[in-house]
């Protein structure tokens, strides 16, 4: 009979959360596209209690994704441009400036987050 002898990986939580941190860190890098690994980063965060990290994250998500949103409107001429801001000042989806007020995607729930993390790292 043949002995074998096992490595002891770490199985501590704290070092598995670091792994998946770096791996992590590594896919967004490569795919910053990945509205799920920025939600799996920013939980994991949040479970270590790192709140300046998970806030430095939130904001790099944000502005990633407001970046993708905004490259990906359709070239419009500038007569439906304009109607297309009338008609969304009027349904209430945009303000007096024409800022959009409906958030695409993970933004709303991000910025959400952004305002407890912020709250939590004031106190």
């Amino acid at each position: 009979m043949k002995v074998v002898h096992l490595k002891k990986e770490d199985t501590s939580p704290a070092g598995n959360i670091e792994q998946q941190i770096k791996q992590l860190e590594t896919d967004i890098k490569y795919h910053p596209g990945n509205e799920k690994a920025h939600n799996r980063l920013l939980i994991l965060y949040r479970k270590q209690g790192n709140y300046k990290q998970e806030l430095k994250t939130i904001n790099r998500a944000i502005k990633i994704f407001e970046e993708l949103f905004r490259k990906r409107q359709p070239v419009v001429n500038n007569r439906i441009r304009s109607l297309s801001r009338a008609i969304s000042k009027v349904t209430g989806l945009s303000d007096q400036k024409g800022n959009s007020l409906f958030q695409k995607g993970e933004l709303t729930k991000w910025n959400k987050r952004k305002e407890v993390v912020m709250k939590k790292l004031n106190n």
